[in-house]
């Protein structure tokens, strides 16, 4: 269960804030109950465990997610409309990409790439599963 939260919590910050809040209210909610920190901390731990970084690169990686974090904290609990929300998470979703790029090796970077698409597919049908129970 607590894999699932993780994933889902991961999922959900590069799923667009805008369809999660039209979607799931509940989701959102468990987004919403969560700081910064925690949200960087999963963030980081299953980044890492995907990609098997050393120490050097796995402290700046907090970092990076931490900065990040605390960006999405003012589009997830905001009161902006669901298409600036999207506009907003979308744009530091790329921003923290290119900061990525620059820390991972190029192969790190394709990897986690990857990893990152198929936790949005796997969000998408956990969200989905969640709903038909």
């Amino acid at each position: 269960m607590k894999k699932l939260v993780k994933c889902l919590m991961f999922g959900m910050l590069f799923f667009s804030i805008a369809q999660v809040q039209a979607q799931d209210p509940a989701n959102m909610a468990l987004l919403e109950s969560t700081t910064p920190e925690e949200r960087a901390q999963v963030q980081t731990e299953l980044i890492q465990e995907q990609l098997e970084l050393d120490d050097t690169k796995s402290a700046n990686l907090n970092e990076i997610n931490l900065k990040y974090a605390k960006k999405m904290e003012g589009v997830i609990k905001g009161d902006k409309s669901k298409w600036t929300k999207f506009r907003t998470a979308k744009r530091y979703d790329k921003e923290k990409d290119q900061e990525l790029q620059a820390l991972f090796s190029k192969d790190q970077f394709k990897a986690y790439l990857k990893y990152k698409d198929q936790l949005k597919a796997d969000s998408k049908e956990k969200l989905q599963a969640l709903r038909n129970k």
